[in-house]
């Protein structure tokens, strides 16, 4: 399998595996810049991360990274999925532009009465600002050796909560979404991302606080209320998925 989704993207390649897809206008800025990355039909970066970060500081000058991190994703090979195989680091605000794969890791709070734990982005949030999420979710890093290390340091920073205290935590699904995404100079971005969800019962008295601020509020609702939160648009797509996942594993009604 690669990123590859229309004929107006390149291949991307790091070390000669298919890892990601390029705008046509970037590919070919990149192929003038860097010669020796050309390759018929693809752009070839060598799987080193020096030369990754130089391509990083190449994509911030020519604006068409997001907002700019200071923190590394790995470069997964999409083939294997769920993707474990990693390749090489960049920086995180280069995914999109390059189309490559990340892994997003997300939790679904219930309580024990059966509402649900829900967040609502903060409103400076640069994706989905004031939309209502899971409990806690976030993007696996480049530090961190598996998924449910990612997962124990999402649900810490974003909702004050430790996985160890919470009952019946499950893995509830994996799905791969793929679509385009921030439109740039240099053609649009493309988001391709494993969202890989869990289930747990939030003890009654835990209750979830943000530490990272990136959090408005939490809300437990009952699934009436969360089913109009969806009918209205104000779930993210991310979180419509792992709810909507935890829903039939429940035998509850989803739209």
């Amino acid at each position: 399998m690669t990123t590859v989704t229309s004929s107006a993207r390149v291949l991307f390649c790091v070390g000669g595996v298919p890892v990601g897809s390029l705008a046509a206008p970037l590919a070919a800025r990149l192929c003038e810049r860097v010669p020796a990355w050309a390759q018929p039909g693809a752009v070839n970066a060598p799987a080193d991360d020096q030369a990754l970060a130089e391509l990083a500081v190449r994509l911030r000058t020519w604006g068409v990274t997001g907002r700019w991190r200071d923190e590394l994703l790995p470069v997964l090979d999409p083939a294997d999925e769920p993707g474990a195989r990693r390749l090489a680091r960049i920086e995180r605000a280069c995914m999109r532009p390059l189309g490559l794969l990340t892994q997003a890791v997300h939790l679904n709070g219930w309580a024990p009465d059966g509402r649900v734990w829900l967040q609502q982005r903060a409103l400076d949030k640069a994706t989905d600002p004031g939309l209502w999420d899971t409990l806690a979710g976030g993007l696996v890093s480049a530090r961190e050796p598996d998924l449910p290390t990612a997962l124990a340091r999402e649900v810490h920073e974003e909702a004050g909560l430790h996985l160890v205290d919470l009952h019946d935590l499950h893995a509830t699904g994996h799905l791969r979404q793929s679509r385009p995404i921030d439109p740039t100079p240099l053609g649009e971005g493309w988001l391709i991302e494993d969202l890989l969800a869990w289930d747990a019962v939030i003890p009654e008295h835990q209750q979830p606080v943000n530490l990272d601020g990136e959090v408005a509020q939490f809300s437990c609702l009952p699934w009436a209320a969360v089913l109009d939160l969806q009918s209205a648009g104000q779930l993210t797509v991310e979180a419509a998925w792992v709810l909507r996942a935890s829903a039939l594993r429940r035998g509850l009604p989803w739209p």
